[in-house]
């Protein structure tokens, strides 16, 4: 997976970093270059600081997967009927607690947990993710928001 060097201004505000956009694209390039590995679950992995976010994801930011959803696990933990439960992990967890078995206990809704509300819809100006898959050529960046 690659992440693509136009986003750099975007990644540079999501990551917090004081490095310049065009330091940041610079980076980016090189990452790419490297042919990194990358898990598509958004969990506590190593990163270079440009993909290090403070805040889940979007949801669209990277493809869907073969099911057509989009951050089923990870991201963020989801909020589940059952109280004091979430499921699926989150971006600050271990890839181990991002199942769909996986659960956790809470007394209040941490700061990396939400809800999906499952719903048609589209967007009538798409952004194009930060991320591509290289194996999927033909699901680019602008068919995202489908």
């Amino acid at each position: 997976m690659e992440v693509n060097p136009q986003a750099a201004a975007y990644l540079q505000k999501r990551s917090g970093t004081s490095k310049s956009a065009a330091q940041v694209e610079a980076d980016i390039k090189a990452y790419n270059r490297s042919k990194p590995t990358r898990n598509w679950i958004n969990f506590r992995q190593p990163e270079p600081y440009f993909l290090q976010m403070q805040t889940p994801g979007y949801v669209w930011q990277q493809p869907p997967n073969d099911m057509a959803t989009y951050q089923l696990l990870g991201n963020a933990a989801e909020l589940v009927q059952e109280p004091g439960i979430t499921k699926g992990g989150s971006y600050q967890d271990p890839l181990e607690a991002c199942t769909l078995k996986a659960r956790a206990a809470i007394s209040a809704p941490p700061p990396p947990s939400g809800f999906a509300a499952p719903a048609r819809f589209r967007f009538p100006t798409a952004t194009k993710p930060y991320f591509t898959k290289a194996s999927r050529a033909s699901r680019n960046l602008a068919n995202a928001s489908r």
